[in-house]
């Protein structure tokens, strides 16, 4: 089964059907307001950027891999309007939609929409693709799977100039997954999504002392340094343990080629 990146989206393409995002964080920009920075909605944005890729990318079907809102328990009142609102501005460009429980997503299903299929923490498989968020175990049937869709990481590439100024960018990775005596099979590689959200924190996976989030990478069945990474504009940077840290790393330009296409999964 094809699986591609959208372009300069955070947004996954299965065989050119169904849409993937993860890590929408609804709800963010509350805790953005307590610390004295106003966000307007991002709802609409949200809402807006994935309309424009059920139009142009002609998906009708889209998986949310958990973390849809941002408070951990329970709902505010605001995401409790703000969320019905935002699925069912969805159901009109998607014919059906699939939400994994990420570890955010606490009462979220009784916020949800009818028609709306809600999946818990261990994941769906979709054929040769097994997905959930992340902070659990996944179930055997998704580890039977041949590639594994991860999210709940938010990972990025940090790039720094010879001052040491720098920024965080999101990006993808894909790694083996070595097998271990839980499952009796594993998929032939992970695939980290980044953040749909464009305001959440980002963990530098280019640092010396970087880490991933969940049961599996704790378990060392996900070996970080081997992680193939690439940013949201196509640019394949190459194996993680090839990369200096981000101290003396200097963003590379895109080519605009789509580089997923010509390399081989780790």
């Amino acid at each position: 089964m094809n699986l591609q990146p959208i372009p300069g989206e955070a947004a996954l393409s299965i065989g050119g059907k169904a849409l993937v995002v993860s890590d929408l964080h609804i709800g963010i920009e509350l805790d953005f307001l307590r610390k004295g920075v106003h966000l307007p909605s991002q709802v609409d944005g949200l809402l807006e950027r994935l309309r424009r890729l059920a139009k142009t990318e002609r998906h009708r079907t889209l998986y949310l891999l958990g973390d849809v809102k941002h408070t951990v328990v329970g709902a505010r009142r605001w995401e409790r309007r703000e969320i019905p609102r935002f699925f069912e501005g969805l159901k009109e460009w998607f014919g059906e939609i699939h939400v994994i429980r990420g570890n955010h997503d606490g009462h979220l299903r009784e916020l949800l929409p009818e028609g709306i299929q809600f999946h818990e923490p261990s994941g769906l498989r979709l054929k040769e693709v097994g997905m959930f968020h992340g902070h659990t175990w996944p179930s055997a049937e998704v580890m039977g799977a041949k590639h594994l869709l991860i999210g709940h990481n938010h990972p990025g590439l940090r790039f720094e100039d010879s001052r040491g100024f720098g920024s965080v960018h999101r990006c993808w990775l894909r790694m083996p997954v070595l097998r271990s005596d839980r499952y009796p099979h594993v998929p032939n590689e992970a695939i980290f999504l980044p953040s749909f959200s464009e305001y959440t924190g980002m963990s530098p996976v280019n640092r010396t002392d970087a880490t991933l989030l969940g049961p599996l990478f704790r378990a060392g069945q996900l070996p970080l340094a081997e992680a193939q990474a690439y940013l949201l504009d196509g640019v394949h940077l190459g194996r993680l343990r090839e990369l200096p840290a981000s101290a003396s790393v200097s963003r590379p330009r895109s080519s605009g080629r789509r580089s997923w296409r010509r390399t081989r999964s780790p």
